[in-house]
């Protein structure tokens, strides 16, 4: 009797410590396979609606975000020089997300280089700025992460002059 509940006890710990993180494991992976499938599908018809491969906001930002996600840099990268080559006056949001792409990549040099594009146009981002700061304390350039800081200062106290009139 003993051993037959100690064996139910060896059972039930085994089960717990190894079966259950093992099957969450595997719903995650099939979460994702299910996600990915469905967001193709969805990208797929739009682009068989449309019946030509005609490019605008909302379909790259999508399509930009599914390739980040299965990260394939390079395919982010292509579609990004390739809808600034479509669309030159949409050059704000791509060089902010050609940012994005190679600052999750590692190549911050590059990053650096597509943010500072972006405020070249326009200096008004926060999250640009943000993530200028994220590169420099990366590098520890201590002048420009207090040149940047002091932006970030001036832009926050900026917007919150506008908001309080």
């Amino acid at each position: 009797m003993t051993n037959s509940f100690i064996l139910f006890r060896s059972y039930i710990i085994f089960v717990l410590l190894f079966l259950v993180p093992g099957s969450l494991l595997i719903t995650k992976q099939i979460y994702f396979l299910l996600e990915t499938n469905i967001s193709t599908y969805s990208l797929t018809n739009y682009f068989k609606k449309k019946q030509s491969i005609v490019l605008n906001d909302q379909s790259y930002i999508s399509l930009l975000n599914f390739y980040v996600k299965r990260k394939k840099f390079f395919l982010s990268i292509s579609l990004s020089e390739l809808y600034l080559f479509i669309c030159p006056s949409k050059r704000k949001l791509i060089y902010k997300s050609l940012g994005q792409c190679y600052q999750q990549n590692g190549l911050f040099y590059v990053s650096e280089y597509y943010y500072l594009l972006y405020l070249s146009i326009s200096n008004d981002s926060l999250s640009v700025l943000s993530s200028l700061l994220e590169i420099y304390t990366h590098f520890d350039n201590y002048d420009k992460i207090s040149f940047v800081k002091d932006q970030i200062a001036q832009l926050s106290s900026f917007n919150s002059f506008d908001g309080s009139q």
